[in-house]
């Protein structure tokens, strides 16, 4: 969305993912339960978007430009070939960092001020935290396919169907 673009640019990969292909979204079609809706990225009211649009890019080549801008960051260590394990709680309840495996497969602790579960569907952050895949907040799922010789859309677009929807954005 148009508010990422900021952030992008505070971490220094807005022009990096702009130059790797990312398309521009001007707006959103959303379709569903017999209705339609269009609207583009503009300012309403006092909301001032940073931006007149948001951008598309494939998830790998965002994740790969994020990783490699994380090695390149003086202040940043990478940690390849390393798994989590699990949380680690503080005796407040919170969690305070992670259990790690490294390379080796030898265990190891991190101690943060924030721990941040992305590590997807079957996230050992979320599991530790005693969520499972029977929560109905985690019972998702997604197929994802990829077309050529479409004709490219300035916006995205997202249809809503009964307990589920369809996105398409032009990547």
């Amino acid at each position: 969305s148009p508010e990422c673009l900021p952030l992008l640019d505070e971490i220094g990969l807005k022009d990096t993912v702009l130059d790797h292909g990312a398309s521009r979204v001007s707006g959103m079609r959303l379709h569903g339960f017999g209705q339609a809706a269009h609207g583009n990225y503009t300012r309403i009211g006092e909301l001032r978007l940073p931006s007149g649009f948001g951008v598309a890019l494939r998830r790998e080549v965002l994740d790969t430009l994020t990783v490699e801008a994380a090695k390149a960051h003086e202040n940043i260590d990478v940690f390849e070939g390393w798994s989590v394990s699990g949380p680690i709680f503080h005796e407040t309840g919170r969690v305070s960092g992670l259990k790690l495996r490294d390379s080796e497969h030898s265990p190891r602790e991190f101690h943060a001020r924030f721990v941040i579960g992305a590590d997807g569907l079957r996230s050992r952050v979320a599991q530790g935290m005693g969520w499972s895949m029977a929560d109905p907040k985690l019972d998702r799922w997604a197929a994802v396919a990829r077309f050529r010789g479409v004709e490219r859309q300035a916006e995205a677009e997202v249809h809503f169907l009964d307990g589920a929807y369809f996105a398409a954005a032009p990547i």
